[in-house]
């Protein structure tokens, strides 16, 4: 999980796993984002793009070798972002 501040207050946040033997044998190590949450008022300032490439970062750093994002029906800005 990594946050995204301002000052001292939690503005977003993004929360990923990693399976090291997915059972479809899709990849050796994947990753998963979670979840990607950025409080409105702070929305379109370029804070969630830079969760989850901070978030890919660690990823790539911890040898994952692709990558799936769960992502809510509808929800047209998140699908932009990814």
């Amino acid at each position: 999980m990594l946050g995204a501040f301002n000052e001292n207050q939690l503005v977003g946040f993004v929360a990923a796993s990693y399976a090291h033997s997915f059972p479809m044998q899709v990849s050796e190590k994947m990753g998963t984002i979670d979840d990607l949450y950025v409080l409105p008022k702070y929305r379109r300032r370029g804070i969630g793009r830079n969760l989850v490439n901070a978030c890919l970062e660690k990823m790539k750093s911890d040898d994952v070798d692709s990558v799936r994002i769960n992502l809510v029906s509808g929800n047209d800005s998140a699908h932009s972002l990814y």
